[in-house]
This record gives C-alpha cells, sequence and structure tokens, in this order.
C-alpha cells in the first residue's frame, strides 16, 4: 500500500510566515493578506499556520509586535553607538528612527494602527512603548546633566516623538524629495534641540560650544571691542608647545612673499577648478609639457582664470580683518552669510548648510556638528591665505589660534581647525625665511594631541597622496597632499601641476599649494600667464571682480 507523502515539514513556520506576511504588506498591503495564500506561497497545507495565528488579526499583531521589537533594538543600538551627550544621542536615535521608517513603511503604519486599537493585546502596548521610554531616558539623563530644559518627562518628549514621526510620514509619503531627506532632518535636528535646551540658552554656543566638543578649544584671538561670549565666557586654554616658537617675522621680502601667498593660493584655486573631481593625471594629460598651453583653461562651469569660493571666501575674510581692525568673528560671519545668500558658482554643503540655518555666527557651525557629526572638510582650509599672511607677524601661538578661531565660524570639528592652524604657521614660517618642511615637527607639537598623530602621519616626509585614507576633500589629506606637492618639487609650477595632477578635489588642493608655494617662492615664480586671467568675483557684494592687481594690493595691506 502507497504511503501519504507530506507536502512539506518547515523548521520554523511561525517565522517565515512572519517573513512572507512582511513581504506581502510591503508589495500589496494589508488588504492582501491571507493566511492560504501564506500556506500556498510557503508549500505547506491550508491548516499549518493556524497551529500559530488562528486568524488574519493574529497574523497582524505578531507583525506590529515583531516590528516594535526590531524598532526598540535598532534605537538602543543607535544610542549605544552615539557619543556621550544628549545631542548626540537624539541625533543618532533620531535617524535610526526615520531610517527604520522609510525602510518600513508599510510595517510602521500597521504597527500604529494595530496599537490603537482598543482590543490591541497588554504585549502590543508594551511593545510599542519601548522606544518611547528609551526616548524618556535619554531626555531624563539630559536633564540631570543640564543639557535638557527642565518639565515632566512625558510633556518634553511629546513634541521629539511628533516632530520625529511627522517628518518620517512625510519622507515616506514622497512628499519629501529623496535627497532632500537627509537635509531636511538635519534642520528638524536642529530645531528639536533647540526646544529642547535648557532655558538660558537655546544652544551650545560659540566659543562654548568647542567645550562642548572638545575638552581643549583654541583661546580666543580678541578683536576690537568685546563681543557678547568675551564678556562672560572664561578664555578657553591655550595650546602649548615645548620651546619658544622659531621664525619671527624680520625677513625684509616679507612683503612680496605675502604677496606670492595670496596670489599663489587664487591662481591654485582657479587652475584646479576645471580638474575637480577627475581622476589623477588629467592636467599632466591635457598638458603634458609645463609653459605650453593655456593651461587656465576653463571649463565645469568656470571661466578661464576664474577663481572659485575658496579665493571668494578668503578675499571675504582679509578685507573683514582690514576693515575692521582684527579679528571680528561676527562680522566674517555675516559676510559670509551675505555671499552665501547671492548663490555663488560653487558652496561646500556643509558650509552651506552653516550659514543658513538662521543659527547666530557663535552657534551655528556647532549645532551642524552636534547633528551630523561630520565637519572636517578642507572649507576652512581653502580659505587661509589671507588670514595666514596677516597673523604672520604675530608669533606661533597667536597665528594657529587665528586660524582655528576662524576655521570654528563654520566646521564644529577639531580636525578641520588644526589643520588650517598647521597652514597658518608653515606660512609664518615660510614668510620668515625659513624652511616650512623642517619646521613641521615643531608645528606638529603644537597641534592639539587628539589631532596630532593623524596629521603627523600625511605630513610625513614618505607620505604620498595615494597612500590617504580619505578623500582629499577632508582636510588631513588635502593638508597632506599640497605639503607633498610642495616637498617633491622645485618650484612653484612644478608643484601646482603636481598638486592638479593628483585629481578630486583639484582646485582646494592647489589653493593651499599655491599659498604654501608662494610663501617659499614667492611672487616672481608664479608664471604671469596664469596671473593675467585671474579674477575673483565676489556674489553678494555688487559687480565687484578683482583681478591679481587687486589680490596683491588686499595681500600688501593685510602684511602691513
Amino acid at each position: 500500500m502507497a504511503t501519504q507523502t507530506r507536502r512539506y515539514h518547515h523548521g520554523d513556520l511561525r517565522a517565515a510566515l512572519l517573513t512572507r506576511a512582511e513581504e506581502t504588506l510591503r508589495e500589496r498591503g494589508p488588504a492582501a493578506l491571507s493566511l492560504r495564500e501564506l500556506a500556498r506561497d510557503l508549500g505547506v497545507s491550508h491548516a499549518a499556520p493556524s497551529r500559530h495565528f488562528k486568524d488574519k488579526q493574529a497574523l497582524l499583531d505578531a507583525l506590529a509586535l515583531t516590528g516594535f521589537g526590531r524598532l526598540a533594538a535598532s534605537m538602543a543600538a543607535s544610542r549605544e553607538s552615539a557619543g556621550e551627550t544628549f545631542a548626540e544621542r537624539l541625533a543618532t536615535m533620531s535617524r535610526a528612527y526615520v531610517d527604520f521608517a522609510t525602510a518600513n513603511a508599510e510595517l510602521l503604519d500597521l504597527m500604529y494602527s494595530i496599537k490603537h486599537d482598543p482590543q490591541a493585546s497588554e504585549a502590543l502596548v508594551t511593545a510599542s512603548q519601548q522606544w518611547a521610554e528609551q526616548l524618556v531616558e535619554l531626555i531624563g539623563a539630559g536633564q540631570r546633566r543640564g543639557e535638557v530644559r527642565e518639565g515632566p518627562l512625558e510633556r518634553v518628549g511629546l513634541p521629539i516623538f511628533a516632530t520625529l514621526h511627522g517628518y518620517a510620514s512625510l519622507a515616506v509619503s514622497g512628499m519629501l524629495p529623496a535627497d532632500a531627506v537627509e537635509h531636511g532632518l538635519a534642520d528638524v535636528i536642529a530645531h528639536m534641540l533647540r526646544g529642547c535646551a535648557p532655558d538660558q540658552a537655546a544652544a551650545p554656543s560659540y566659543p562654548d560650544a568647542m567645550t562642548a566638543a572638545d575638552a581643549h578649544p583654541p583661546h580666543n584671538v580678541r578683536a576690537p571691542g568685546p563681543t557678547a561670549h568675551d564678556a562672560t565666557a572664561p578664555a578657553p586654554p591655550r595650546v602649548t608647545a615645548a620651546g619658544p616658537a622659531p621664525h619671527d617675522i624680520t625677513a625684509p621680502d616679507f612683503t612680496p612673499h605675502a604677496v606670492a601667498t595670496v596670489l599663489g593660493s587664487a591662481v591654485g584655486d582657479a587652475l584646479g577648478a576645471p580638474f575637480e573631481f577627475g581622476p589623477g593625471g588629467a592636467f599632466s594629460a591635457r598638458f603634458p609639457r609645463a609653459g605650453h598651453g593655456s593651461e587656465m583653461c576653463g571649463g565645469g562651469g568656470w571661466d578661464p582664470g576664474e577663481a572659485t569660493d575658496d579665493t571668494q571666501m578668503a578675499v571675504l575674510v582679509g578685507e573683514s580683518l582690514l576693515e575692521c581692525g582684527g579679528l571680528e568673528l561676527p562680522d566674517i560671519f555675516r559676510r559670509f552669510q551675505r555671499w552665501a545668500a547671492a548663490r555663488p558658482k560653487d558652496i561646500g554643503l556643509q558650509t552651506e548648510d552653516v550659514l543658513t540655518n538662521g543659527e547666530p555666527w557663535d552657534r551655528a557651525a556647532a549645532l551642524h556638528f552636534q547633528v551630523n557629526q561630520r565637519a572636517a572638510g578642507n572649507g576652512a582650509l581653502m580659505r587661509a591665505a589671507t588670514s595666514a599672511v596677516h597673523f604672520a607677524g604675530r608669533g606661533r601661538d597667536a597665528t594657529m589660534d587665528a586660524g582655528r578661531r576662524i576655521a570654528a565660524l563654520t566646521h564644529g570639528d577639531r580636525a578641520a581647525w588644526e589643520g588650517t592652524a598647521i597652514f597658518h604657521e608653515v606660512v609664518r614660517v615660510a614668510l620668515a625665511g625659513g624652511d616650512p618642511l623642517t619646521a613641521l615637527p615643531d608645528t606638529l607639537a603644537a597641534v592639539h594631541p587628539d589631532h596630532r598623530a593623524r596629521y603627523a602621519t600625511v605630513l610625513a616626509p614618505d607620505w604620498h597622496p595615494d597612500q590617504a585614507t580619505e578623500f582629499n576633500g577632508a582636510v588631513w589629506p588635502c593638508l597632506g597632499s599640497a605639503v607633498w606637492a610642495l616637498r617633491t618639487t622645485d618650484s612653484y609650477e612644478e608643484a601646482l601641476r603636481a598638486a592638479v595632477d593628483i585629481g578630486g578635489d583639484t582646485d582646494t588642493v592647489a589653493a593651499v599649494t599655491g599659498g604654501l608655494a608662494g610663501a617659499v617662492y614667492g611672487p616672481d615664480a608664479i608664471p604671469r600667464r596664469w596671473t593675467e586671467p585671474l579674477h575673483v568675483p565676489l556674489p553678494g557684494f555688487g559687480d565687484r571682480v578683482l583681478g591679481a592687481a587687486e589680490l596683491a594690493g588686499l595681500a600688501r595691506r593685510l602684511a602691513a
């Protein structure tokens, strides 16, 4: 007698049913769910699913219960991977919530619809509260540390949940463009942080925000006249280094080389702009022989000889230093904002966010960094030629600290401050007639210890740009590439050709290289065929366009 063969034996039918049910939910919605259909999909008998779910509602309840468990686990993991501050953890948890919602839109909708059903099980209600309890716990910890305003935990937390869930709903509904979801979330997090902040401080401020982000911020370089924070905040601690600051500015040719620093940086910017984000070797492939061809070729939206945001922002810094009689940080920030509002051809994403997020000058970058935890781009380093010239005569500590504070206007990550400070000091050494390459060990000694090793790696004599572990749009490989180009060549022109040939962020790598090489080799080393077409538009400041002569005049005044 023939024996009857069982159709299918499933090792974990319950899990398989839930997995397939979630797939169906995502593909066709809850109305398409059927225990009979699931059984057919899995190759089991029609009665098999009833051993685990008595009806469709039980299946939906189990799906929702599973979803809440995964959401809570995701939120907990994100919280543990974040830093210690309330801002860092809230930002990370917010991203985890929106990521879960966008990846599981149909499931999230089911979860909340079942949660509010009067017949929802006690287990489901308990599971639905797990991630909310994590949020309440986070708020309580923030209140105990003085990071969150006082008030009942549930009242402080309700606007956070409403904001997050509302934003997630907009994102999954398609009402927000896909490329705007991340940028918009950063703004949402910033608004939540302001709403949670203690009454006396809507957000960490500058320089107080530096102290929150880093235990050893730069000391205050005071401008004429007090700012609001000068009067109340103690000066942050000074970064010191063993031994006296070498190379005081006494060389008689300081001013010509200062001119070459500013002009050389602008030339590098304009030379590299058409090759930005291109492959290595593109410049030499097009212009294989030095001195032949129109290397100031334009392209990529740039006219021949047109300088980019690198030089435009450097000019704004320099003009502020002159017109204010020193370092007036709010004035620099206002000029940056005016420029950004005029929609320049190019502006870094992070810089644009800081300048347009509506926060005051002393909070904007710090808040951006708290929310995004990424602010180590080369956008502060690229504009440092004018400030490096201006502060070169004041010694190592003053010039490095000025570099840090100007960088911190738009970049909340100390890595950006230290890279700008190193550039300031290397330029100072070169303008004093010293060798900036042999001075690097002394310069590194003045770098914050948390970042010293990173910069020591990229500034080492045997380092090559091919060894970079990050794109050269980051501050340390950008500076390392510029120093490499200076170290491995024998003239301004050779250094610039080497810099552009690296590829990647060519305008900024070449701008930094050009500033260093100009300080070393002087104005006569910069080819006239490169300076003649050079021009620097200033969006937001009328129809002003600076040529090489105007840049040279600006540099002379800064060096005086």
